[in-house]
């Protein structure tokens, strides 16, 4: 595919998209409940079920500076049965396929509170804020063709 925009054609045509969405990663940083390379495997995560390419390689390298080993890249798409990733980090996997990948039936209560008791109020709504933040730029990034540098 080729690319309808690059990245910084879009930051100067309309800096208030790429704007709005770091108010939602900012938010999330703000809160200090996920760290940086939890906040790079769910932002992975989501752009691999969303097939970004330009986000799935920015965020494999930004986890890999944040010091997640490339290991967990490798097996992030079977998170479910590999035994390297914690209960929190399968739990923020889940949160965020489920906030991705929206069931006709939402989000069931024994998540939300699972996710809730785990990260707390606050840290809830601070991944929620990263997911939402991160389907929004697959979104833009997919509809844009935008081609990450190799």
């Amino acid at each position: 595919m080729t690319a309808r925009m690059s990245a910084s054609d879009l930051y100067q045509s309309s800096p208030d998209i790429p704007n709005a969405l770091e108010m939602l990663s900012n938010f999330a940083a703000q809160e200090g409940t996920i760290d940086a390379g939890l906040g790079h495997l769910t932002r992975l995560r989501v752009s691999q079920i969303n097939n970004c390419c330009y986000c799935q390689r920015l965020h494999a390298e930004d986890a890999r500076k944040s010091g997640v080993p490339q290991a967990h890249l490798d097996v992030l798409q079977a998170w479910r049965e590999a035994k390297c990733f914690s209960a929190r980090e399968k739990l923020a996997f889940r949160w965020a396929e489920a906030l991705t990948c929206l069931l006709p039936d939402g989000v069931t209560d024994t998540l939300y509170q699972a996710v809730e008791q785990e990260f707390g109020r606050q840290g809830l709504l601070a991944l929620t804020a990263l997911i939402l933040e991160i389907n929004s730029w697959n979104r833009v990034s997919i509809s844009l063709a935008l081609q990450p540098d190799f």
